[in-house]
């Protein structure tokens, strides 16, 4: 998977990118950050509600089926957000810069 925004900042700096390439990794990693912000609460209220079931003294089948489908969706969700990331990457940074990037292990 797609390392942590903290790891990839400080892999990036590694990368000796132009102040234009900064500018647009830049943008889209705040776009990045706040998609996977709101998908990530958004998993963590679905998770809240789902462990609240066992609490409940009658349990709609329809309901944790919903549930879990929303989640699910939220978590593929943060995973395109993460691969359109990395696919702007691949256009900002050179052949070379590329090439050290996927050198780091992720």
């Amino acid at each position: 998977g797609l390392p942590g925004m903290t790891q990839m900042a400080n892999m990036l700096k590694d990368l000796d990118l132009t102040s234009e390439q900064w500018k647009e990794v830049r943008t889209s990693a705040q776009k990045r950050l706040d998609k996977i912000g709101d998908l990530w609460a958004e998993r963590m209220k679905l998770q809240i509600e789902l462990a609240s079931l066992d609490w409940d003294k009658e349990m709609d089948p329809q309901k944790v089926k919903s549930l879990f489908v929303k989640e699910a969706e939220a978590k593929a969700e943060m995973f395109l957000t993460s691969s359109d990331y990395l696919r702007k990457l691949r256009k900002v940074l050179t052949p070379d810069q590329l090439e050290k990037l996927r050198g780091y292990q992720w």
